[in-house]
């Protein structure tokens, strides 16, 4: 496993990439992925919805962790939460 300091170091205040849009089916948990360049949503689950709804570059990681810690009622989610970031950059989804 790499070094989490060292990728949080590199996550500075995520936030979603450019022309990526986060949106939520307003009936449902269900959030989904657009973008600009490409003619297709992504779904996401919950816990990733979660995550990206707070990407918007004012948090920085540790204060992203500790929100979403308070939103689902638990401690302990860095190392997931650090894991999907560095998944979501590499496929452009955040900056």
């Amino acid at each position: 496993m790499k070094d989490d300091s060292a990728r949080a170091a590199r996550a500075g205040r995520p936030r979603l990439a450019h022309g990526i849009r986060l949106g939520r089916a307003a009936e449902s948990q269900e959030y989904w992925l657009a973008s600009r360049t490409h003619d297709r949503r992504v779904r996401l689950n919950a816990s990733a919805g979660a995550i990206l709804a707070r990407c918007d570059g004012s948090l920085d990681l540790d204060e992203l962790i500790a929100e979403l810690e308070r939103h689902f009622g638990t401690e302990g989610i860095r190392a997931e939460v650090v894991e999907f970031l560095e998944r979501a950059r590499r496929d452009g989804w955040i900056e």
